[in-house]
């Protein structure tokens, strides 16, 4: 699979709002020129562009979706589908957003995090 990686610049002052709701404080909040969504979905996914913009270590995790005309901020638990077909030690867990289509991101040709 290969990821979308589509970027959107993100209202700073919404980014931040919606951040805060999630329970960041000061110290965690992107600089300016950071405030930008990545897509984080397969390259082929339906409807709109996703990206993490606030892990908290618990979740769920702080989403930005994104098209040509809306941007909304949503917290949604991560998939944490594993591939049952690699040993129990090598797994990894999907961490793309619960119920994301296309594939898991341990598919992905491209390792680095979004």
């Amino acid at each position: 699979m290969d990821i979308c990686r589509a970027t959107h610049r993100l209202p700073y002052v919404e980014l931040l709002t919606a951040m805060r709701d999630a329970g960041a404080n000061e110290s965690e909040y992107p600089k300016l020129d950071d405030a930008f969504g990545t897509c984080a979905l397969g390259e082929k996914h339906n409807g709109r562009h996703m990206g993490s913009v606030y892990a908290p270590g618990a979740e769920p995790e702080l989403w930005v979706q994104w098209d040509d005309d809306k941007i909304i901020y949503v917290r949604v638990p991560i998939c944490a589908q594993d591939d049952l077909s690699i040993p129990l030690k090598e797994r990894m867990a999907c961490w793309l957003p619960l119920a994301h289509d296309c594939g898991h991101s341990w598919e992905a040709r491209e390792w680095a995090y979004l």
